[in-house]
């Protein structure tokens, strides 16, 4: 009877383990997904710093835009893993219950974790708790901004802020980020391109000089 006894106070034990392992499994199988979810948008098209394709008139949808979007709930350790894993991602466009609420900078997150006791404070929280901290008023355009307008106004923000990436409002009202990095490298292009413009246009005035 004792013998008995013994196996299946056993076999319970295994069967107890066996279910702790099932569920396991299966919360680590739903933060594998969950992950992966996340990870889906990442980029609406690859960057290309090189555009020889843009003209006097070229506007903001004619550039590379990040299409990434995290929920507040989100803890703060996955936000650094994605900017370790993708380096040139500017930022993170911020939702709540799938709304625009704000952005989170590189500039701004690596400041925060960097200060005493941010490691602590925000890896295992929330983007809530980190949200407090961060001033959250992002420059916000139209994609159908031209090129050179948005430059102008990006070099009229604060210091402090100039080189915080641009949130872009496409036609159908969702949100994309833009380096701005990649931006002032596009308006460099334009300006090159309206110099060979006026050059080009000076030698043939002065060919129809030369002819009268």
């Amino acid at each position: 009877h004792i013998i008995r006894l013994r196996r299946k106070i056993t076999m319970n034990k295994q069967e107890d383990i066996t279910n702790k392992k099932d569920k396991i499994y299966q919360l680590l199988r739903h933060e594998v997904i969950e992950e992966n979810n996340l990870f889906t948008r990442l980029f609406s098209q690859e960057i290309n710093f090189n555009n020889t394709s843009l003209t006097l008139d070229s506007t903001l949808k004619d550039l590379s835009l990040y299409d990434f979007r995290v929920d507040i709930s989100i803890l703060g350790e996955k936000i650094n893993y994605l900017f370790n894993t993708y380096k040139t991602l500017p930022g993170v466009i911020i939702t709540e219950n799938n709304n625009f609420l704000g952005v989170i900078s590189r500039r701004q997150f690596l400041e925060q974790i960097s200060r005493p006791y941010g490691i602590d404070l925000f890896f295992k929280r929330s983007l809530q708790s980190l949200y407090k901290f961060i001033p959250n008023n992002p420059l916000i355009l139209s994609h159908y901004t031209l090129i050179v307008d948005a430059t102008q106004t990006v070099l009229e923000r604060p210091l402090d802020f100039i080189d915080e990436p641009i949130v872009v409002i496409l036609n159908t009202g969702e949100p994309r980020l833009l380096d701005v990095k990649q931006l002032l490298i596009a308006h460099s292009n334009i300006h090159q391109l309206a110099t060979q413009l006026l050059t080009d246009l000076a030698l043939k005035l002065e060919c129809v000089d030369k002819i009268n």
